[in-house]
């Protein structure tokens, strides 16, 4: 029975009735262009509301310098930054490039409060935000 299959094996060789490479590769390359059609690519899509969150964040920070320290801490927001500035403390939170401020200027007491009441605008290429700060406190919400 062995002798038999070497046998067979042997002609299959001598009249070449195999896949040549060139027939492996083309066959390859079909299959690999049939699986990119139906694979859908996936990239990281950040939301307007994941930016708000990390905004807020950033702006309680300030607000909680300044009440820990127990200085005036000035948060000044330009179209594509928010910086905060106090005596002993400074930070800049960069802002992606879809996503813009109007230029306004807010100062936390040493008690975290607000000297008067502001509406700060966020666009975005969607939406518009507001940043509503409450007279006489430094707490926020966002419409």
């Amino acid at each position: 029975m062995g002798n038999l299959l070497r046998l067979a094996m042997g002609r299959l060789m001598l009249t070449k009735q195999g896949f040549t490479l060139v027939e492996t590769l083309f066959t390859l390359v079909i299959l690999c262009m049939m699986s990119l059609m139906t694979m859908t690519f996936h990239h990281i899509e950040y939301r307007d509301e994941l930016y708000i969150d990390q905004i807020s964040q950033f702006l309680r920070s300030a607000q909680l310098n300044a009440m820990c320290n127990k200085e005036d801490v000035s948060v000044y927001f330009k179209r594509q930054s928010i910086e905060i500035k106090s005596d002993d403390f400074s930070r800049t939170y960069h802002l992606p490039k879809h996503i813009w401020f109007d230029k306004h200027q807010l100062k936390f007491n040493e008690y975290g409060h607000i000297y008067n009441a502001k509406s700060i605008k966020m666009h975005s290429h969607t939406q518009t935000f507001s940043f509503v700060y409450q007279v006489g406190s430094g707490f926020f919400y966002v419409q």
